[in-house]
């Protein structure tokens, strides 16, 4: 990526990068984790090597404010909401059958932050990697 500087491109190669090899190089395959439900127990040797400094954590966030295409330009305000929604005709479907589809509320600009947001973000961790193709050994899912 172009738009990382030098020190936070360093600071992943050269701290980061290394620790995740290190852990996942340890890591059993999936199926030897359907005791834990799927989640590997991080142990002593992963938190001298520094996985503590690394795991869960924001490492980079995400400059999401660099496009200013749905900014008001006289208030700076951005302009998150899709101004020409049907308020209108969403609650008439919704008084009506007690559903409402909705769609398109958020404009363009708001919906690639959000996905760039989402790309670059750091913060995701594990979650409970039982699925229904891969069942524990007591047969819950």
């Amino acid at each position: 990526r172009n738009d990382v500087d030098d020190e936070t491109r360093e600071y992943f190669s050269e701290h980061v990068v290394p620790i995740y090899k290190f852990v996942l190089a340890r890591m059993p395959p999936p199926e030897e984790l359907l005791d834990s439900d799927g989640f590997y127990a991080l142990d002593e040797r992963d938190y001298e090597r520094g996985m503590g400094d690394v795991y869960n954590k924001a490492l980079y966030l995400s400059n999401v404010d660099d496009d200013d295409s749905d900014e008001d330009a006289a208030t700076g305000d951005v302009k998150l909401l899709n101004r020409n929604i049907d308020v209108a005709a969403i609650e008439k479907a919704y008084d009506g059958t007690g559903v409402a589809v909705v769609d398109d509320v958020l404009t363009r600009s708001t919906l690639d932050r959000v996905q760039k947001l989402l790309l670059e973000s750091t913060v995701w961790y594990q979650t409970n990697a039982v699925t229904p193709t891969r069942r524990r050994k007591d047969g819950a899912v």
